[in-house]
């Protein structure tokens, strides 16, 4: 399975902004103990960012969005992102990955719906960088495909399918957003334990 970036662009941006928004934040709920463990290097405020991912699932539940308080914490994301990208603890990258997912989830809201396809960069990068710092795995010797097929990238991407799925589902049926969103969010929740797991 390969990260097509342009086609996810293209379905989430058919989507309305609280689904591709979803989609987004069940990238940062699966990278949000890297995010937490980030906390570490005083850069990422953890209360805070569990508070925004939890009101970015409530907007996409169906709460009315409020776009002012959205772009103040986009902002403050992407503020908190620049200050891991300087961190060097390992942890710091994975929480860079996943503020960063948390801040497109926001961009869906206040700039268009096919922002939140950044955020499965975000997840995309995240894997892949430790598949190849921490796994051993290289590019140059054993090449794009070992990386790809590697169970820890091959289970993110086919994790970011199955949401869209269920999100371009959930948008095609009408189904209870409140219910079903919160389905999602469970299941990301749940997936956070073993995004970065070789034995999952």
């Amino acid at each position: 399975m390969r990260f097509d970036q342009e086609v996810l662009f293209d379905r989430l941006g058919r989507l309305e902004p609280r689904f591709a928004a979803a989609f987004a934040a069940s990238v940062a709920e699966r990278l949000l103990p890297a995010m937490i463990s980030a906390s570490d290097s005083g850069a990422v405020d953890a209360a805070r960012v569990i508070e925004t991912l939890d009101l970015v699932w409530r907007w996409s539940a169906g709460t009315p969005v409020d776009a002012h308080e959205a772009a103040r914490r986009c902002d403050a994301c992407q503020q908190i992102a620049k200050q891991l990208s300087q961190a060097e603890q390992v942890a710091a990258k994975y929480g860079e990955d996943g503020v960063l997912a948390l801040a497109y989830a926001l961009r869906a809201y206040t700039i268009a719906p096919r922002e939140a396809g950044w955020a499965g960069q975000c997840g995309y990068e995240a894997v892949d960088y430790f598949v190849t710092e921490e796994c051993g795995v290289d590019y140059s010797t054993q090449g794009e495909e070992a990386v790809l097929n590697h169970p820890v990238v091959h289970r993110e991407l086919e994790r970011q399918q199955e949401d869209l799925e269920y999100l371009e589902r959930l948008a095609k049926e009408g189904k209870s957003a409140s219910t079903s969103i919160g389905q999602l969010r469970e299941r990301a929740r749940l997936q956070s334990e073993s995004t970065f797991a070789l034995d999952a």
